[in-house]
């Protein structure tokens, strides 16, 4: 003992200090006249073991404190870039609205249309509508959960357009984002969902969004082999540049749901009184 002593205290450890002290003890059980000549040494060896467990304790808080701080900036770190991937895609979003130059087209179920009108799209009617912006794309998951900070749907994928949203849902998701970017945005009407679908005033009559041939526009039974939704934007965009009005999943307009009250004209209309 007194050669660590002699050595420096730093350059031992708790263990060497507690081999010293059964030392000690061992020689007291086996000469306990020698009590007074080994006590000191006894105390001299307590008072290192504290000191080391003291040093042990220090070095341990901080560490503790290096690890809590690395942990602290990593945070922060995963923190900024998830706000810049979130602020990236819902940039991205923005900048995929579509300018729809206003315009006056047929809306219902037209000729082209034969046998596939649904009774609920009839009467026809002349509508007007002013221009305005529609996505180019099905919103995505990554959109979605970017905006909302969760994803809903059922098959799962950045790029897939959310699902198993409410109109609901869609409402909320609206609010959000217009209170993140400032804007207004909202779901089109029927009116302007239809004319955008129809390719707008670039329209060339198809029977579906872009084609008169749905499998060249849409994902729909016969080509919908894996059972679930699709990448946004793989097949053909229509007149105006817009993907997937046709097949995948189904889209939500701001209108109530109800048949077709009048033949006559009608500018910006925005849907029936009442319906679902």
């Amino acid at each position: 003992f007194k050669q660590m002593m002699d050595k420096g205290k730093d350059q031992y450890s708790k263990k060497d200090y507690k081999a010293a002290m059964t030392t000690f003890q061992a020689a007291l059980a086996k000469f306990p006249a020698k009590q007074l000549e080994v006590q000191p040494w006894i105390d001299s060896c307590n008072m290192r073991l504290e000191e080391v467990a003291r040093r042990e304790r220090e070095e341990a808080a901080r560490a503790e404190a290096a690890q809590r701080e690395r942990e602290r900036l990593e945070a922060e770190q995963r923190a900024r870039e998830e706000e810049e991937n979130r602020q990236q895609i819902i940039n991205r979003l923005i900048a995929n609205m579509v300018y729809v130059e206003g315009g006056t087209f047929t809306m219902g179920a037209t000729k082209e249309q034969g046998k596939d009108a649904d009774a609920m799209a009839k009467p026809k009617h002349k509508v007007t509508l002013n221009s305005y912006y529609i996505a180019k794309y099905e919103v995505t998951q990554s959109e979605w959960e970017a905006v909302m900070g969760m994803n809903p749907s059922y098959f799962k994928g950045e790029n897939l357009p959310v699902d198993r949203v409410s109109w609901d849902d869609c409402q909320a998701f609206i609010r959000k984002l217009n209170e993140l970017t400032g804007k207004n945005f909202r779901l089109p009407t029927e009116a302007e969902w239809e004319y955008a679908a129809r390719g707008g005033n670039k329209s060339k009559g198809y029977k579906y969004s872009g084609s008169n041939n749905l499998g060249e526009v849409a994902w729909y039974g016969e080509n919908h082999a894996t059972g679930s939704t699709h990448p946004v934007g793989l097949k053909r965009a229509n007149e105006l540049g817009l993907y997937d009005m046709a097949g995948n999943v189904e889209e939500w307009c701001q209108d109530l749901y109800a048949s077709y009250s009048s033949s006559s004209s009608q500018k910006n209309p925005t849907g029936p009184s009442s319906g679902s």
